[in-house]
């Protein structure tokens, strides 16, 4: 499975990417036809933002939350 990690407003950490492949992984005992996952972070204020995009063979999920904290 493909995965994209987008930031905005900050720079993505390698520990923060380690962090959501090792999530999103696991959602592959789930979902065994995963294709790709699209993962956008961002920050506004006091506001982390995270969007992911799941791509699977014939479906595609989309989630979104907001927290005081990334991880």
């Amino acid at each position: 499975m493909q995965v994209a990690i987008t930031g905005r407003h900050f720079e993505v950490t390698p520990a923060i990417k380690q962090y959501l492949t090792e999530k999103i992984s696991k959602l592959e005992k789930y979902f065994p036809h995963l294709v790709q996952a699209h993962v956008i972070l961002s920050i506004e204020k006091y506001r982390h933002m995270a969007e992911i995009t799941i791509t699977a063979k014939n479906v595609r999920m989309a989630g979104k939350e907001q927290t005081e904290d990334m991880y």
